[in-house]
């Protein structure tokens, strides 16, 4: 009886982890689809911001563009997307892979509150932020880069490490885990309170009117509460200097005002509400797909 047991506790944990692989591949290939079709949003997110941490003069997203494809040609709009799909796949995979395991961890077998889900998004996006933060930092290093500057991003990693240290590949991890922290639990819980109250007003049930209306909420949600730190990110990474999350938040703060928290709001939501909808679309598309359930 006790082999019996014994046995069965094996197999449960087996299928359990199998089902975590699952919801991690699942939720990396569609972060990765999401990453390829807005990284171009995201090279004009990080030279606003960096262009407003210089002093230069504000040239809007239209202009940041096409100064872009003027200096880089077209290929300089998908600079960085090496690490941005690495990380993708990895970043992507474990916070959305991991946020429903961990809601409903918390939840300890009761329908989840809201608490439950910010809880869940929090702890899933600081690891994986954590975990993956080199390949957020080439990709930032990339994007920045001009003209013939931009290197593979495995160059990028091994130089910041010859001539920084290898601990700089973590720079920018304290705003970085804030932004996945706040980015996962805003995207993840909005989505799932909103699709709540979506299928309330409308009637409908887990359809692809019901995953668009509430992935579309989700971005602009999720947008507003990461933009601070997204910027202390963009700055930290960028700069080869070793000042803290704190000095450069007081250097903002004293220069720019609120506002410089909030710059490049406009190229980022373009980026992530775009994104954000695509995420969750192709998430419940594939999960649907392998008879996994809605999230």
């Amino acid at each position: 009886a006790g082999v019996g047991r014994g046995a069965a506790a094996g197999l449960g944990a087996l299928q359990a982890a199998g089902g975590l692989a699952r919801d991690i591949s699942v939720s990396g290939a569609a972060v990765c689809a999401a990453t390829a079709a807005t990284n171009p949003l995201d090279v004009l997110k990080v030279r606003l911001q960096l262009a407003s941490a210089a002093g230069g003069g504000q040239l809007g997203l239209l202009g940041t563009a096409a100064q872009v494809v003027r200096e880089d040609g077209a290929a300089g709009l998908a600079r960085g997307l090496g690490p941005a799909l690495a990380r993708a796949a990895s970043y992507g995979g474990l916070r959305i892979g991991l946020y429903a395991p961990l809601r409903d961890w918390a939840a300890e077998g009761r329908a989840p509150t809201l608490s439950d889900k910010f809880l869940a998004g929090s702890v899933a996006g600081s690891l994986a932020a954590g975990v993956t933060n080199p390949l957020e930092l080439a990709k930032v290093r990339q994007q920045a880069a001009g003209g013939a500057a931009g290197q593979p991003f495995a160059r990028v990693i091994a130089q910041v490490a010859r001539e920084e240290g290898v601990a700089a590949l973590w720079k920018g991890t304290t705003p970085a885990m804030a932004r996945a922290s706040l980015l996962t639990a805003s995207q993840c819980a909005s989505y799932d309170e909103s699709k709540k109250l979506w299928k309330a007003i409308t009637g409908m049930g887990e359809c692809f009117s019901t995953h668009l209306g509430a992935s579309m909420i989700s971005g602009v949600v999720a947008t507003t509460v990461t933009a601070p730190v997204d910027v202390l990110k963009t700055r930290m990474q960028n700069g080869a200097d070793a000042r803290g999350f704190t000095a450069h938040a007081a250097e903002i703060a004293a220069k720019e005002g609120l506002a410089g928290f909030f710059k490049g709001w406009m190229a980022n939501y373009t980026r992530l509400g775009p994104q954000t909808v695509l995420i969750f679309l192709c998430t419940e598309a594939l999960r649907k797909g392998l008879g996994m359930g809605s999230m």
